[in-house]
């Protein structure tokens, strides 16, 4: 659905930020076609186990543009950024088994960013754990909205 906004009501800095736990990520050579998340998910499917890594993302607004940033949950530094512009395919997705689902999973484009990074095609999923965002009404309401502005922007570009 296309949400309006007409007084900027839900756009601002305040952001969204989740618990997860970083699953895999797959690298394909810039030659290659990037992996499909339905292959992603058979590969992950034929795991016995998975070594996980606890992070926190967290979505922002800067400079007009959304960017989804991955926090080191411990340490409380940022490992990587994402334009979310760039972000390609991304799905949310259960599987079934315990440990696969409620999937958050995305691919970013070899050369896509300006400085002309990631020297190849990555696909990441990370398993979400839960909102880290309060959770009265009024904030359930606007996280909500500011999701599907979010969503919205993901899909449309703008």
């Amino acid at each position: 659905p296309v949400f309006e906004d007409p007084r900027g009501l839900y756009i601002s800095t305040v952001y969204s930020r989740y618990a997860v736990l970083h699953v895999k990520s797959f690298t394909v050579p810039p030659s290659c076609a990037p992996l499909r998340t339905s292959e992603a998910v058979g590969l992950l499917h034929r795991q016995k186990c998975f070594a996980t890594k606890r992070y926190d993302l967290k979505i922002v607004r800067k400079w007009g543009n959304y960017e989804l940033i991955v926090l080191d949950s411990r340490q409380r530094r940022e490992v990587e950024r994402f334009p979310v512009r760039y972000l390609r395919s991304p799905k949310t997705i259960s599987c079934g088994r315990n440990q696969l689902s409620n999937l958050f999973m995305f691919t970013v484009e070899a050369h896509s960013f300006g400085n002309n990074t990631p020297v190849s095609h990555e696909l990441h999923i990370f398993k979400v754990s839960r909102s880290l965002t309060e959770t009265n009404q009024h904030d359930d309401f606007r996280h909500r909205k500011a999701f599907e502005l979010r969503e919205h922007y993901m899909i449309h570009g703008s």
